[in-house]
């Protein structure tokens, strides 16, 4: 049992005033909150423990409009060791609404960074809590500010028009250096620097429609199941790559860049059924062949492999194998396949503040464990955090802050496998939309649940009036609206260098957040997915250079065909540039024959 213990409590130590501050949640109703203030502007220093903690941010925070998502930070101290210390918000009728975490240590101060979205009503109180019940926590510089989600939203677009654009001066000469004064400069983008992509599944092998329906919007994927050991491999030694290989070709005739996912899952209901009851050294040889064989195969034709899948809630090949399994497959998949990144790929580390297994630090510690193994300091390593959202608001502040500090060891984080649960509202407008009657497969899966398909797929046993009922049931409006609030968090957010969608169109079988339906109609989360592709790629333009043959725009990091159209022979010259975020050239030069 965790041991709360209050602010309140911990004054001494603290030296701190305290304040009771009266706050407004979204239903308009107040409840009261002790919380603490001192000074007035916060440093931030996720990685340092310092001796004296930084200033309060927001000069400890203001409360002034309804409808908010609370940014809450502290500075964390312990009287002895190193412990885990929690925020939580108790309402009045003794929920626990966790806020963050934090490693402190004695002797110096950490940084608790985390939030919360105001949902409840009544009198609540801030309480510090560690599972060491022994242990003295002391807090000090407490801030905590309210963000309407539109002052949320204003300050993600800043932030991607500061770290996913750049302005560029380009200047048109002729080869004896003359400006051309009116020259016509038309730009095109032809590929975002920012991998934004879908996963797909074994349908699209032979669904033309859905094969143009992903070709048509995404560069970048991640098979949902069919790289897993249980679809490539369901009986021992007898390997079948058919469906992946499939998937493969289409990728590479299409442009599309993938994820290898993955080569473990330390879950044990996700073995194959063979593997579950093997004998340590048996384990050791059969998992020996599977790695070689999977990353063999593919070497050199993937962005990323997922080695070890949901490492920090489950243990099967540390269990069997000792508790540097992950790190020998680590570097195991390096030797095989040096040029591609290696993720550990975690859920709940950035959309569930209540899973302390998976929280940010412990993900950042289980991670510097398997990359500090003899000979896996070199390996080129990644961040991968799921994102599998529930139905209710997402905790974006909360989200902000683990992406913060995951991003502290300068490692790119992807968000792997984004989707947003239903909710239980029924959208009666989309039931007949998603109706399955047409989808050939699922009336083969009652008489026949053996068949690759709908093992793969996992369909419930129901008819397919009773699938219909349960899809629409678990639809919910605010679904979409949730679904652009992630994505725009992860787009925004400076140490995010990827995302990918677990979503897709409901003939594929995407039962959780759809965006498409049986038609290839958009649902409103697929208007959504629509939506930030073409905001985030720029329109194509056409601007006249001044008279010193120049022009100044601000453009989306990416590939670029540039063609200038000479005002005088209207000849055309084509060139192709490359936005990159780092780059420092203040004007770009281009020169054309008179």
């Amino acid at each position: 049992m965790l041991s709360p213990m209050t602010i309140l409590q911990q004054l001494r130590q603290a030296e701190v005033s305290v304040f009771s501050v009266l706050l407004i949640s979204n239903n308009m109703i107040p409840f009261r909150l002790t919380y603490i203030i001192k000074r007035k502007k916060l440093k931030l220093f996720l990685e340092q423990c310092l001796i004296e903690p930084q200033r309060a941010q927001y000069g400890g925070g203001i409360v002034a409009n309804p409808e908010f998502t609370y940014s809450l930070e502290a500075w964390v101290q312990v009287n002895r060791g190193r412990e885990s210390v929690a925020v939580a918000l108790r309402t009045a009728a003794g929920e626990l609404i966790r806020a963050g975490n934090v490693i402190a240590s004695d002797g110096c101060w950490s940084l608790l960074k985390g939030g919360i979205f105001a949902n409840f009503s009544g009198p609540a109180e801030i309480l510090f809590e560690s599972k060491n019940t022994t242990v003295e926590i002391w807090i000090d510089n407490v801030s905590l500010q309210p963000f309407t989600m539109e002052q949320w939203r204003s300050h993600q677009d800043e932030s991607i028009h500061k770290e996913r654009k750049r302005k560029v001066r380009f200047q048109v000469t002729y080869a004896n250096k003359t400006a051309v004064e009116g020259a016509i400069i038309s730009i095109k983008q032809t590929q975002s620097s920012f991998p934004f992509g879908c996963g797909m599944n074994h349908y699209i092998v032979e669904n033309v429609d859905y094969q143009n329906w992903f070709a048509s919007r995404f560069r970048y994927t991640t098979f949902t199941n069919e790289m897993k050991w249980y679809s490539t491999e369901k009986k021992q030694g007898q390997e079948n790559y058919t469906i992946a290989d499939a998937m493969v070709r289409f990728a590479k005739q299409n442009g599309i860049s993938i994820r290898g996912h993955n080569i473990f899952w330390d879950d044990p209901k996700y073995q194959p059924d063979w593997v579950k009851n093997l004998s340590p050294n048996d384990l050791r040889e059969a998992a020996a062949k599977r790695i070689n064989s999977v990353v063999s195969r593919y070497e050199g034709q993937l962005i990323a492999w997922d080695v070890m899948n949901e490492n920090l809630h489950f243990s099967f090949y540390e269990d069997k194998l000792g508790e540097d399994a992950s790190a020998e497959y680590f570097s195991t998949a390096h030797q095989l396949d040096p040029g591609t990144r290696l993720f550990m790929n975690e859920y709940n580390t950035i959309e569930d503040s209540t899973d302390e297994a998976a929280n940010p630090f412990n993900y950042k510690k289980r991670l510097e464990e398997i990359l500090s193994y003899p000979g896996n300091q070199g390996i080129l390593a990644g961040i991968g955090v799921q994102g599998h959202f529930s139905s209710d608001q997402p905790n974006l502040a909360y989200m902000r802050a683990s992406l913060d500090m995951l991003a502290t060891t300068g490692l790119p984080i992807w968000l792997t496998e984004v989707d947003v649960g239903r909710g239980p509202n029924q959208d009666k407008s989309l039931k007949s939309n998603l109706d399955f009657s047409s989808f050939n497969e699922f009336p083969k899966c009652q008489n026949n649940k053996d068949s690759d398909i709908c093992q793969l797929l996992a369909f419930p046993s129901l008819d397919n009036n009773n699938y219909n009922n349960m899809i629409a049931n678990r639809y919910f409006s605010g679904q979409a609206e949730y679904l652009e609030q992630v994505l725009r968090e992860g787009y925004s957010h400076p140490g995010v260098e990827g995302i990918i969608m677990f979503v897709g169109p409901a003939i594929a079988g995407f039962n959780v957040t759809t965006l498409a339906d049986k038609d290839f109609k958009n649902t409103p989360s697929g208007d959504v997915v629509d939506k930030l592709i073409d905001e985030w790629k720029p329109k194509p333009t056409e601007i006249k250079a001044d008279s010193e043959g120049s022009i100044e725009v601000s453009l989306f990091h990416g590939d670029y065909n540039i063609t200038i159209k000479d005002p005088v022979s209207n000849s055309l010259t084509r060139w192709n540039y490359n936005m990159i975020k780092d780059d420092t050239t203040g004007t770009v030069h281009i020169h054309i024959n008179a």
